[in-house]
């Protein structure tokens, strides 16, 4: 009898060390945060608005982290886009970023509005920790837009108009028209890979007014599908297109 009795108060004496040392050590521990700065922006109708957030990894090692955008609620016309150590095109819903140790990043959120097209865009962005992903933050971005004094489509006399690419595939030099310009204005054009990573500046200044067209070069790139994004005052276009090697 004394023996059992000794060895249940082993066994509850041992119980008690196990209980304790799991109650010291954390099941998880933070390793980034993910936190509003200016979250709501206003502009032009037309022009790009930007909103931010913070982004610190909190560990002394490289985090791998996944961006995903959960929601993009935006007025007719509009896209979005969002930077952290780099930036996607707007048809992006998700990418993966290996963060350097105890790194501040600034995270940026664009909104690409649409000239005569007003109200509000809402974006949701999640970020969680790669191999763990029930560690996760989401930040809320708003843009709003009033009446922009850029020149209209109706002013101009022709809808702002992105050409296909010809030829299409391409496999060496093709050339891109742009219409619907009727003044001088800047125009930026970009060339995208089909995970939305920037590959190419293919037009990036002032544009003449009538028709611009854009040469371009493919040699050295891979084959597969391309976006290519026009940015302008009047607004913003995407189209696709082949390379074949």
């Amino acid at each position: 009898m004394k023996t059992r009795t000794n060895t249940m108060m082993r066994l509850q004496i041992t119980a008690l060390f196990l209980f304790a040392a799991l109650w010291t050590v954390p099941l998880s521990a933070q390793t980034f945060s993910f936190a509003p700065l200016d979250t709501s922006a206003s502009g032009e109708s037309g022009k790009e608005i930007a909103a931010h957030a913070d982004f610190r990894n909190l560990t002394n090692r490289q985090l791998s982290v996944t961006i995903t955008r959960t929601r993009n609620e935006l007025p007719s016309g509009w896209s979005s886009a969002f930077c952290l150590l780099n930036c996607y095109a707007p048809f992006t819903d998700e990418a993966v970023e290996i963060v350097e140790p105890n790194a501040v990043i600034k995270f940026a959120m664009y909104f690409y509005t649409m000239k005569d097209s007003h109200g509000t865009g809402t974006v949701e962005i999640r970020i969680s920790a790669t191999d763990n992903p029930e560690e996760n933050y989401t930040v809320t971005f708003h843009a709003t837009t009033s009446p922009s004094t850029a020149v209209s489509p109706a002013a101009t006399g022709r809808e702002l108009f992105l050409g296909r690419s010809a030829p299409n595939p391409v496999s060496a030099l093709g050339t891109i028209s742009v219409s619907g310009l009727r003044v001088n204005a800047p125009v930026r054009l970009v060339l995208y890979d089909a995970l939305g990573k920037p590959v190419k500046v293919l037009w990036n200044g002032s544009a003449p007014a009538g028709t611009l067209l854009v040469s371009f070069d493919t040699r050295g790139l891979r084959s597969g599908m391309y976006f290519y994004r026009l940015e302008t005052p009047l607004g913003v276009r995407t189209r696709k297109m082949m390379v074949v090697q």
